[in-house]
């Protein structure tokens, strides 16, 4: 207990940091957003009822190669055209990209607090992993 009491910043800013890198990942597993990796993406989006894709970077990240089958909505704008798109892909499950996995992550949970039983995946590793992985982009 001293400890805690000489050391309390040091637990602060760990406890901060715990919250701002591990809340995004604890609440898209509260709401049932699923991980999916590029190699499922992709075998998902060469199917029969591929899933819509949504890439939640800046214009400017998409113009430099994107997945071609998906779509560019920033994250900035995501909450404000969800429930369109939604609509108008009324039935389909919807994967989310970015060019990591973090930013689809919170793309991800904006759009399954929306969609409901929708099935939403965020795709693992982002247009990175996507690239490493050999698989080719658009631009």
């Amino acid at each position: 207990m001293t400890w805690l009491q000489t050391n309390w910043p040091v637990v602060l800013i760990l406890a901060v940091f715990a919250y701002l890198f591990l809340w995004d990942r604890l609440e898209a597993r509260l709401v049932g957003v699923e991980q999916i990796s590029v190699h499922d993406l992709a075998t998902k989006l060469g199917g029969d009822n591929p899933p819509l894709l949504i890439d939640v970077r800046t214009p400017r990240e998409f113009n430099a190669g994107h997945v071609r089958q998906a779509i560019l909505v920033p994250l900035a704008e995501l909450r404000q055209r969800a429930e369109s798109l939604l609509r108008k892909n009324s039935g389909r499950e919807v994967a989310v990209i970015c060019q990591s996995g973090n930013r689809s992550l919170k793309g991800s949970v904006i759009l399954k607090r929306i969609a409901g039983e929708t099935r939403v995946y965020n795709v693992i590793g982002g247009t990175s992993h996507w690239r490493g992985q050999g698989f080719s982009v658009g631009q």
